[in-house]
């Protein structure tokens, strides 16, 4: 008998319908966001060999300047994740969604997500503005993952600093700066806790910039068997 899938996909996106609502009329979502289906997610496993896909909000995220309504958006994603997990429970994980850089607001989202919503870790993109995960600003934020001993996966974006460089010659901001975002991030703190900082090549760069792991973070592949076996023992009669 051929063995099943057995692969953790931890690079997963989701788009709830209420975040399509929210955000399609501003002209800002890809048509694949706006297409998404959780069938299409599950075919798409099916195809890869993945056994459990940990879900997140892609970009453009969810923090457009108003706090409030970062906060709703942020709610609205976690429940629909949470829900698709209940629906789902062998093929999906979940991370929180954050609307940082709103520190309260994100602090109890946290605490909702990973208490009552019992998700696999926490997730957050690389820059805030003109602010990366290292900035003193977050130091709240991390600490409470840290006393938590959270796992905490961090996705690409694009620095305010950086958008449309080099649009003109028809490069999208991706193909250049997601991988030198994740730089940055790494450059300006490369030991925010954490039980793992899982990323675009950040364990890559990191290894080679450092020649060992980053303190309070363990390799991905350990995270990923940590991961797994939490998720084997929540499924367990």
């Amino acid at each position: 008998m051929a063995a099943g899938p057995n692969r953790i996909d931890v690079h997963h996106h989701i788009s709830p319908p209420g975040y399509i609502a929210e955000l399609d009329p501003k002209g800002i979502l890809t048509k694949e966001t706006r297409n998404w289906t959780p069938q299409q997610s599950l075919d798409e496993m099916d195809r890869g060999g993945v056994q459990v896909a940990l879900t997140s909000i892609t970009t453009p995220g969810l923090w457009f300047g108003d706090a409030a309504a970062s906060k709703k958006l942020a709610r609205l994603c976690n429940d629909y994740a949470a829900k698709l997990v209940s629906d789902h429970p062998k093929r999906f994980g979940m991370f929180v969604n954050l609307p940082m850089p709103d520190i309260d607001a994100s602090l109890k989202e946290i605490e909702y997500g990973l208490d009552v919503l019992k998700a696999d870790g926490v997730v957050f993109f690389t820059s805030y503005g003109d602010k990366w995960l290292g900035d003193p600003a977050f130091d709240p934020v991390f600490d409470e993952l840290s006393r938590r001993k959270s796992v905490v996966y961090t996705h690409p974006t694009t620095a305010t600093c950086c958008t449309n460089l080099l649009t003109s010659a028809g490069i999208g901001e991706s193909m250049i700066e997601y991988n030198t975002d994740t730089t940055r991030c790494i450059a300006d703190h490369p030991d925010r806790p954490g039980d793992a900082l899982l990323g675009h090549q950040i364990h890559l760069v990191a290894w080679r910039r450092y020649d060992a792991v980053p303190a309070g973070a363990i390799h991905p592949r350990r995270a990923s068997a940590a991961i797994r076996e939490e998720r084997a023992e929540r499924l367990r009669p």
